[in-house]
């Protein structure tokens, strides 16, 4: 399929490159695929992401036949005075690294009008399969991509541990008051801080800290957190990331996230020894899950803590 799906994407998505260079944030992981980015890596915010690079998306998604239905998004683009052309092929070779330290399989399919489309995968800890393509022009590269799932909206229930393959098909629990269909998703809480920080040897400035917190919940009951941040003093930059996965369940407006991974990472760029990655046993978390809409009529979901503090509200991403 991916030899013959590029010849569908409009190529009207190379003009919407500079779209959206005023409505992104510095990233340092992609929150897709959890794999470390390149430097200087921006991600497209989502209500930035042009019409022509999701119309993109959305036909990957149709060359499927009706087998495929599109999950979260990402768009990412490398841009400004130290991007060059010839060096996209360094970053791209970056990206297809760190996936592979991920767990990921990388696989390139055709290219059309320099529009090139590509596959990601991976069966631990569960299965995922990603779809997108990359356009490099003299003014960025963009990286488009996005999670496929299975037509009914669910994602492939098979799962490995160690040697040993499960398939869990058990619904997910909830009583009558339960409010599955709000739930069930992408959601994501994010921030950039409003003060900046110069460097000053290249002279770029970069908000002094910033965040990305997202969730995923589906229909078989299973659920992925990952966490971003970033604090920037000066010239140098600790990233903290955390990702977490297990499974859930909705009694009522009581939401129970039973982790059984916590994997965390943090590392500084001027202080190598300061670096750390490690996974933890996961734990059981209980959170009070409320429904609202942001400012601009958009869903959002407040999960309040078992201590009874501020809720903390995500609000939908993708589709």
């Amino acid at each position: 399929m991916l030899r013959k799906v590029y010849l569908i994407i409009p190529i009207i998505l190379m003009l919407a490159v500079a779209a959206f260079a005023q409505e992104t944030e510095n990233a340092a992981a992609s929150s897709l695929t959890g794999a470390a980015l390149p430097a200087g890596a921006l991600r497209v915010l989502p209500n930035s992401v042009p019409a022509e690079i999701n119309n993109g998306l959305d036909k990957l998604v149709e060359a499927g036949q009706g087998k495929l239905a599109p999950g979260e998004r990402e768009v990412l683009a490398w841009s400004g005075g130290n991007y060059r052309k010839a060096n996209a092929p360094t970053i791209l070779g970056q990206i297809q690294r760190n996936l592979k330290a991920q767990g990921w399989t990388y696989e390139q399919g055709g290219t059309e009008e320099g529009v090139t489309v590509f596959s990601v995968s991976r069966t631990t800890p569960a299965r995922r399969a990603i779809l997108g393509y990359f356009v490099a022009t003299d003014e960025a590269l963009v990286v488009a991509w996005m999670e496929v799932l299975k037509n009914d909206g669910t994602a492939d229930t098979e799962t490995t541990t160690g040697t040993t393959t499960n398939t869990v098909d058990e619904p997910v629990r909830q009583t009558s008051n339960g409010s599955m269909r709000d739930l069930l998703g992408s959601w994501y809480n994010g921030s950039v801080g409003l003060v900046t920080r110069q460097n000053t040897v290249t002279g770029m400035t970069t908000p002094g800290r910033s965040s990305r917190f997202e969730y995923k919940f589906t229909a078989d009951g299973r659920f992925l957190f990952t966490g971003l941040m970033q604090l920037t003093n000066y010239s140098c930059t600790d990233t903290y990331y955390n990702e977490r996965s297990g499974r859930f369940t909705l009694d009522g407006s009581t939401l129970t996230l039973a982790a059984t991974k916590d994997y965390w990472k943090k590392t500084n760029t001027c202080s190598a020894s300061g670096n750390m990655e490690k996974t933890q046993p996961g734990k059981t978390e209980t959170y009070q899950l409320s429904t609202k809409t942001d400012d601009y009529g958009k869903p959002m979901i407040c999960l309040t803590g078992a201590d009874g503090g501020e809720p903390a509200c995500y609000v939908r991403t993708g589709k």
